[in-house]
């Protein structure tokens, strides 16, 4: 999982809804509806100020993120939920959740960033709910990607994820991996991707996910009018000067899009659960 800084985070403990105006008018739609698209149901919109979530500070590793929680806790609050964070972190912290009634629990330390639906003990990972997400906000953006090549370029988690949404949303993936042994690891899951190099598949397409943390993957000359980047990736993968060209075709940005995802899939899990399943979860 890329580590955040404050300088990431801090858009959104300015304004998340000028970021959200940004996103209607870049992608098409609001981070509600766009999670809602993500997840294929519309049924868990009741759901959200029905629902408590809370944020737990964890300090392991390299210790907490300024700002992260805060950050987690407004796109929550933004998305229409009841969010908080413990006064605790850690274990404590999650008792803490567990202790207030908490139906949803966010938490990252260095490696994974989880949402945790605490009635039916599943849990659903950022790193696959931010592919998810940005593959989806490409297909809105781009007008569907439906019978097109798009490039994924990086077969990480979040790369994995979208490519795999991609596939089903009718797109054909042209996969870009540098290392060797992951491309291997992943190539059976994604078997339905067409494997090449990153200046291979730029050459195909117009459509474009960077799941890679390498700034300058995309040159300067692929930028154009028309041309779409759907990029989680911190730093972003093309320099300044061709975000500029892309204009409205870039979408970029590091928490929201994941955040509203996990919490959309996991009030989806509840709004289709079998009648009496939650209690039993609970037992």
């Amino acid at each position: 999982m890329t580590r955040l800084v404050d300088e990431d985070l801090y858009p959104f403990l300015q304004s998340i809804e000028d970021f959200d105006a940004t996103l209607e008018e870049t992608v098409g739609c609001s981070l509600r509806s766009l999670a809602a698209k993500t997840v294929g149901s519309t049924e868990f919109s009741h759901a959200f100020p029905e629902s408590r979530a809370l944020v737990v500070p964890v300090t392991a590793g390299q210790g907490k993120i300024s700002g992260f929680a805060e950050a987690v806790e407004l796109i929550l609050r933004h998305l229409g939920l009841e969010a908080g964070r413990t006064t605790h972190a850690d274990v404590a912290g999650l008792a803490e959740a567990l202790d207030h009634g908490a139906e949803l629990v966010f938490m990252a330390d260095d490696h994974r960033f989880i949402a945790l639906h605490t009635a039916f003990g599943r849990y659903v990972d950022n790193g696959t709910a931010t592919g998810r997400g940005f593959a989806q906000a490409l297909d809105v953006a781009a007008g569907g990607v439906a019978g097109r090549p798009v490039a994924v370029l990086g077969l990480g988690p979040v790369g994995v994820a979208a490519a795999l949404h991609l596939i089903e949303l009718g797109a054909e993936v042209i996969a870009a991996e540098s290392s060797a042994a992951r491309k291997a690891a992943v190539a059976a899951v994604l078997a339905g991707a067409h494997f090449t190099g990153t200046a291979e598949a730029l050459e195909r397409v117009e459509l474009v996910l960077d799941a890679t943390p390498e700034p300058g993957i995309i040159p300067d000359e692929w930028a154009a009018p028309g041309r779409f980047v759907s990029s989680p990736g911190i730093p972003l993968g093309l320099s300044s000067r061709a975000a500029a060209v892309l204009g409205p075709g870039l979408i970029h940005e590091p928490l929201a899009i994941g955040v509203a995802v996990m919490a959309a899939d996991l009030l989806v899990s509840r709004a289709s659960a079998p009648r009496g399943e939650e209690r039993r979860a609970r037992v």
